[in-house]
């Protein structure tokens, strides 16, 4: 560890000359919290985390299931969850080009038919669930629109799949309706077509505003193209614009994080998202070439570079909602975040879509072929899922308000504790009794009357801190993985 305490104290050091008070401080916060500690016990920053453990169970963890499975006890539920709200999740995987940082289920190919195609098949995926009518009355307070990019559908796709929705669900006249885009897809006319639809947030997938390192990335646009899009968005309408930016990549420094954070400061949106860079995707392939694993960045500077964004923005005024998003203001929350933290039932439309109902967590086929395969012949196109059971209920549960409602300066954020008891019939304080004592003697999380939320040092690692919640025999499963294949 002295070596890494050396670090900081050479980073600090270039601070001063250059008098850079933000790193300066980012440093100083680092000096002060006892990492050495969590070293001892293995508990390290891990670059391969973060997509793979950002939701619970992680993919690696799911096995096959069936559509009786998930559908069990289909009737009684339907009366119980009557007018319950719900979250939906619409994935258009669609991309011009692959960004090499991507993690997700994307497909290069966007031709008319390609598209028309894929929209016919929602609608056939929309149709096989409502049958099932476990979701037909709910009320919808929230829907996320991912990929891929789905605005490269055009304006008629994109009126023509939000009225298909309308039409065989009941969105709330205040529910939160976001879209993804990216700098170049962000054209007036598409924003407007977006407004008319009836969204009303909008996440532009940013990710740096350096051109050396978008054009490494293989992504289309440039810094200036990026701030151009954002403006034009506001010009457009959205009121609620979320950026996202990431941190960690292969060639960054901290002068250009640090350069990335301050424009953001200029441009002022209503949410930033700062994530960390992962080189490993959801269902666990490496998507980073051997040649740019060697330039990432040390624990140490993606340490130094998380501490900076939270600096950053709490100190301009900005509400840190989560350990990687930050808000200007409580009206700008990420409804369908807080709604999914709290094991609100979402369901997600598409290949490759996660969704969970019913007690289940499930997954898509990551695949075109298998996903329309499935469903032109109406079968449920599911991969993978896992019923969870009341213990597991309760670690998704922690697990999700811990990571998606701590913040160093949000009130009310972490671990309801009166809403677990409700939910469980115990304290969390039963539940967890040896996680959180352990957690609380690193100095990874706190607890008030009301709350369990992570500190300064939980929120630098969150995912680590959770992964101790996990049953014995998942974490023995990940950290001997036999099976990360997908069909």
């Amino acid at each position: 560890m002295q070596v890494e305490m050396n670090y900081f104290l050479r980073v600090q050091q270039e601070a001063k000359k250059c008098k850079d008070k933000l790193t300066e401080k980012a440093a100083q916060i680092l000096l002060s919290l006892d990492i050495p500690a969590l070293n001892k016990r293995g508990i390290k920053r891990a670059t391969h985390l973060y997509e793979i453990f950002n939701q619970y169970p992680p993919f690696s963890l799911l096995k096959n299931i069936s559509e009786k499975e998930i559908f069990l006890n289909n009737n009684p539920l339907e009366q119980a969850k009557e007018g319950e709200p719900l979250s939906l999740y619409v994935h258009t995987p669609f991309c011009i080009k692959k960004c090499i940082f991507c993690c997700y289920f994307t497909v290069q190919g966007c031709s008319k038919s390609n598209k028309e195609d894929y929209i016919s098949i929602l609608k056939k995926e929309i149709k096989l669930l409502l049958k099932k009518r476990y979701l037909q009355f709910r009320k919808i307070s929230s829907m996320y629109w991912g990929g891929g990019t789905p605005t490269l559908l055009n304006e008629r796709q994109i009126t023509d799949l939000m009225f298909y929705l309308k039409d065989n669900f009941e969105i709330t006249p205040n529910a939160e309706i976001c879209c993804e885009t990216t700098p170049e897809e962000a054209k007036m006319r598409k924003l407007e077509c977006l407004i008319k639809n009836g969204f009303n947030r909008l996440s532009i997938g940013v990710q740096t505003f350096d051109d050396d390192l978008l054009r490494l990335y293989n992504r289309l646009h440039t810094g200036k193209e990026a701030i151009n899009a954002f403006k034009m968005s506001q010009k457009a309408g959205f009121n609620h614009i979320n950026i996202d930016l990431m941190f960690g990549l292969s060639g960054q420094t901290i002068r250009m994080w640090k350069r990335n954070l301050e424009i953001a400061e200029v441009l002022r949106p209503t949410n930033v998202t700062t994530y960390p860079f992962s080189f490993v995707n959801a269902f666990g392939g490496l998507i980073i070439s051997k040649r740019l694993k060697k330039h990432l960045p040390s624990e140490e500077e993606r340490l130094l570079m998380h501490a900076m964004a939270i600096e950053k923005f709490v100190g301009n005024g900005y509400i840190q909602i989560t350990p990687y998003q930050f808000i200007s203001s409580r009206r700008y929350s990420f409804r369908q975040h807080q709604f999914k933290a709290k094991n609100g039932e979402n369901y997600g439309f598409g290949a490759s879509a996660r969704s969970f109902i019913n007690n289940v967590e499930f997954r898509k086929r990551p695949s075109l072929l298998h996903y329309y395969q499935a469903l032109e012949q109406d079968k449920f196109p599911v991969v993978r899922g896992r019923r969870l059971d009341r213990k597991e209920q309760m670690i998704k549960f922690f697990i999700g308000s811990l990571e998606k409602t701590s913040g160093i300066n949000r009130k009310e954020g972490g671990v309801d504790k009166t809403l677990f008891q409700r939910m469980f019939g115990l304290s969390v304080n039963e539940a967890f009794k040896e996680e959180l004592t352990i957690l609380k003697n690193l100095g990874l999380i706190s607890e008030s009357d009301c709350y369990i939320h992570f500190t300064y040092l939980g929120l630098l690692y969150p995912t680590e801190t959770s992964l101790l919640f996990y049953l014995k025999k998942d974490r023995d499963k990940i950290a001997n993985p036999k099976d990360r294949t997908i069909e």
